[in-house]
């Protein structure tokens, strides 16, 4: 990709495993400074050594507004500005189609 992506930040959502994951570690080797977002700390350490120094992790649950208003101040902290932002965090959630309202 050449140098486009170099000292950019992003902050990745859902980066503990899967897609998430694997859009982090590829940011990373391309010279970006990423935050890993997610529930599982130990997954975002893991993620967080795949990636290397230029790793963040910030653990938050996105469902609960609390949280999400504690990672924003914290992001802002440690994290210059963000340029790229990856919303991969995926809530399931189990019950028939017709159960859910518009």
């Amino acid at each position: 990709m050449g140098d486009f992506l170099a000292g950019k930040t992003a902050l990745v959502t859902g980066a503990s495993r899967g897609l998430g994951r694997a859009m982090a570690v590829a940011l990373a080797r391309e010279g970006c400074r990423v935050g890993l977002v997610g529930r599982d700390v130990a997954k975002l350490d893991e993620t967080a050594r795949e990636c290397g120094p230029l790793a963040s992790i910030f653990p938050c649950d996105v469902t609960k507004e609390d949280e999400v208003a504690l990672l924003e101040a914290r992001v802002s902290e440690r994290l210059d500005r963000v340029q790229i932002l990856i919303n991969n965090a995926g809530v399931n959630l189990r019950k028939r189609l017709t159960d859910f309202t518009l």
